[in-house]
C-alpha cells in the first residue's frame, strides 16, 4: 500500500495528450504536451516531426514569427521538409509577406513527400496571387502610406511634408492623409501646425479615434494637461475596436503614471489575442509599477510559458520574482538601463574567468544570462561567448550553441561567429544556418536530372544559403551546374556530403575560400581531393 505507482509518460503518451488538447482547443495545454514530447524524442526524425507540431500550435495562437522558428528546425530531415516549408509559407502570408511566402510554397512542390500539401499549396498560391493583383490595381492608399513610412524611416521630413501637403490639398476630407501630416509635424516639433490640422480633422470627424489619440499626444508634448483630460474623456466614451488604438491609449495612460487604466486597455487588446507575450509583459509591468507583485509575476510567467525560449522574458521573470528593481519600469521589452549595465558586467566577468567551462557546467543561472547577452549585439561579448562556449565539449554547451544556430533571433553575424569558432575547435556538427527568412526557391529552375539527385539538391541549397548570408555576388545556377553534373556522372562511388560538394564549388573562388571552409566545415585538402576525384581541374 505504501508503494507509489509511477507511470511511464513516454513519447506516445505526450503525442496523444497533444491531440486531445488540440481537439479541446486548449492551445497552452497542447504546447506543453508537445514540449514534453520533444524531451522524450529519441531520434532526429521524431524531434523534427514534433517541431512541426510546435510550429502548428504557434500558428494557431497567431504567433507567426514563433511558428516559423520551429518550422525552420524541421527543414533538415527530408520527411518533414515539405511540411516545414508549407508551415513557413502560411505564417508568412499571415505576416503579410506575400512574395516571400510564394517562394516557400514553390519550394514545397520541389521536394519529396509533397503530395499531402500539393492541393493546399496551389490554393494558397492562387489566393496570394489574387491579393497581389488586387493590391497592384486598387490599393493606392496603402502604397502611399508605405512610401511615407519609408521616408519617415530615413528622416527626410521636409520631403514627406511637401508630399503630404499636396495630398491633403487634393483630398482635404481624408483623415488618414491629414493624420500622416500631423505625424510629420510631430517629428519636426512643429506643434502649432499639428494642432491646426488636428482641429480641422476633429471639426469634420469629432469621433475619429486616431485624431483624438494624436491630440492627446500633442497635449503631452506641449504640457497642456487640461485639454488632455478633455480628449481622454471623449475617448472613454467611444468603442475602441482596433488593437493598435488600444495600445496607443494604454501607452498614454502609462506615461501619465495611471498604470491601472493603462493595464485595462492592454488587457482589452489582449482579449483579441490572449497569447501575445509582449502584451502580457506590458500588463505585468503595469502591475509591477503599482506594487502588485503577485499579478506582475503571474502575467510575466504566462508570457514566459508561451515563449519559453525568450531570454528577455526570463530576465523579466527573475526581476519580478526577486523584486530587485525598486524604481518604476518603462513600457518596453528591454530591461532598464541600470539592470542592463549590471548584467553586462556580470556576463563579461563570466566570460573573462579562466575557469569559465567549470563554472558554466556548475551554474544553473549563468546560461540564462549568457543567452540574454546576445540581445545586446555587442561584438566583444558575442565573440567571447562564441569562443568560450564552442570550446566546451559537454552536452550542455553543445545544446546551447545548436539552439542559437537554429533560432531566428540571433543575427547572421552572431551565427557566423559561433560557426567560425565551433569549426576551429573541431565541432563540425554545428554547421546549420537554415533559420533564414531570406530563402530563395531556385531549384525549379534547375534541370530535372539535377533536382532529382538529393545530394546535389542539398548542396545547391547550402551553396545558395551561403551566398545569401555572405553576399559573395557569384552566380550559383550557372557556375555550380557543371560540378553538379560531375557528381551525377560519378554516381554513388564518391563518398562526399552536400557540405563538401558545395564547398568544392567555392574552392574555385579564392577570395571566399576561407569563409566557405568555415561555413561548411570542410578543409582545403578534402575539397582538393574531391575535385580531383570528380575529374575537375582546379
Amino acid at each position: 500500500m505504501g508503494k507509489i505507482l509511477k507511470f511511464n509518460n513516454n513519447l506516445d503518451y505526450y503525442l496523444k495528450l497533444y491531440d486531445t488538447r488540440k481537439i479541446d482547443n486548449d492551445l497552452l495545454g497542447a504546447l506543453d504536451a508537445a514540449r514534453s514530447a520533444l524531451t522524450h524524442a529519441k531520434t532526429r526524425i521524431d524531434r523534427e516531426a514534433i517541431n512541426l507540431l510546435l510550429g502548428q500550435v504557434y500558428y494557431d495562437m497567431g504567433l507567426f514569427s514563433l511558428s516559423c522558428e520551429y518550422y525552420f528546425r524541421a527543414i533538415k530531415t527530408p520527411f518533414s521538409r515539405a511540411g516545414a516549408y508549407f508551415g513557413i509559407g502560411r505564417s508568412l502570408v499571415m505576416m503579410d509577406k506575400l512574395l516571400l511566402a510564394l517562394e516557400y510554397f514553390d519550394a514545397v512542390l520541389a521536394w519529396d513527400y509533397k503530395d499531402e500539401f500539393t492541393d493546399a499549396v496551389l490554393e494558397w498560391s492562387e489566393v496570394i496571387k489574387n491579393k497581389l493583383k488586387k493590391a497592384e490595381s486598387t490599393n493606392l492608399n496603402k502604397k502611399i502610406k508605405t512610401n511615407i513610412a519609408g521616408i519617415f524611416r530615413i528622416k527626410k521630413y521636409n520631403e514627406a511634408e511637401s508630399y503630404l501637403s499636396q495630398l491633403v490639398e487634393l483630398y482635404p476630407n481624408d483623415p488618414d492623409y491629414n493624420i500622416l501630416l500631423v505625424q510629420c509635424y510631430f517629428y519636426q516639433k512643429k506643434f502649432d501646425d499639428a494642432r491646426r490640422v488636428l482641429f480641422d480633422i476633429l471639426r469634420l470627424f469629432p469621433e475619429n479615434i486616431n485624431a483624438l489619440v494624436m491630440s492627446c499626444q500633442l497635449c503631452i508634448y506641449v504640457e497642456d494637461y487640461s485639454s488632455l483630460d478633455e480628449y481622454l474623456h471623449l475617448l472613454s466614451k467611444l468603442e475602441i475596436t482596433e488593437q493598435g488604438q488600444m495600445l496607443s491609449i494604454g501607452n498614454i495612460y502609462f506615461n501619465l503614471g495611471r498604470y491601472n487604466i493603462a493595464s485595462q486597455y492592454f488587457e482589452q487588446a489582449l482579449s483579441n489575442n490572449e497569447y501575445k507575450p509582449k502584451l502580457l509583459l506590458y500588463i505585468a509591468i503595469c502591475y509591477y509599477n503599482q506594487g502588485d507583485y503577485e499579478n506582475s509575476l503571474f502575467y510575466v510567467a504566462r508570457a514566459r510559458w508561451i515563449d519559453f525560449e525568450s531570454p528577455t522574458l526570463v530576465q523579466f521573470y527573475n526581476l519580478f520574482r526577486e523584486q530587485q528593481y525598486s524604481e518604476h519600469l518603462g513600457l518596453s521589452d528591454r530591461l532598464p538601463d541600470a539592470v542592463v549595465a549590471q548584467k553586462y558586467e556580470l556576463v563579461k566577468s563570466y566570460l573573462e574567468n579562466e575557469n569559465f567551462g567549470q563554472e558554466f557546467l556548475r551554474s544553473n543561472t549563468m546560461l540564462d544570462d549568457l543567452e540574454w547577452s546576445l540581445t545586446l549585439s555587442e561584438f566583444e561579448i558575442n565573440q567571447l561567448l562564441s569562443m568560450r562556449l564552442t570550446s566546451i565539449k559537454h552536452k550542455k554547451a553543445i545544446n546551447m550553441v545548436s539552439k542559437i544556430l537554429l533560432s531566428t533571433r540571433p543575427t547572421i553575424k552572431q551565427k557566423f561567429l559561433f560557426t567560425k569558432y565551433a569549426l576551429q575547435s573541431g565541432n563540425y556538427k554545428y554547421i546549420d544556418l537554415t533559420a533564414n527568412y531570406k530563402f530563395r526557391s531556385f531549384s525549379t529552375k534547375m534541370q530535372k536530372a539535377l533536382f532529382n539527385n538529393e545530394l546535389v539538391r542539398n548542396a545547391i541549397s547550402s551553396a545558395r544559403a551561403y551566398v545569401e548570408c555572405y553576399a559573395t555576388g557569384v552566380d550559383i545556377l550557372s557556375e555550380l551546374h557543371e560540378l553538379s553534373r560531375a557528381v551525377i556522372r560519378k554516381g554513388n562511388d564518391i563518398k562526399i556530403d552536400e557540405n563538401t560538394l558545395a564547398c568544392a564549388y567555392f574552392y574555385q573562388k579564392s577570395q571566399v575560400l576561407f569563409d566557405a571552409c568555415i561555413y561548411f566545415g570542410v578543409d582545403v585538402g578534402t575539397v582538393n581531393l574531391v575535385l580531383r576525384e570528380l575529374g575537375i581541374n582546379n
